[in-house]
């Protein structure tokens, strides 16, 4: 029930924002980002291949991380 599995969460949205692994909300104001483990009372479930994709990203962007 994050982010990270929520349909609302604009991952190609993010921009710059993306390699701190923030992204915005469709829902919310454009200039506020969470990121994937934020809760929120509008979740709503993302599609299972999207969820899969989403997890890939974020274990990469964290492993990149934290090799710095």
């Amino acid at each position: 029930m994050t982010c990270q599995t929520c349909t609302h969460w604009s991952p190609k949205q993010a921009g710059a924002m993306a390699k701190h692994r923030m992204c915005p909300c469709a829902l919310g104001k454009p200039w506020t980002f969470f990121g994937p483990e934020h809760l929120c009372a509008k979740h709503k479930e993302a599609e299972p291949d999207v969820v899969t994709a989403r997890v890939a990203w974020v274990n990469k962007s964290t492993a990149k991380g934290s090799r710095t």
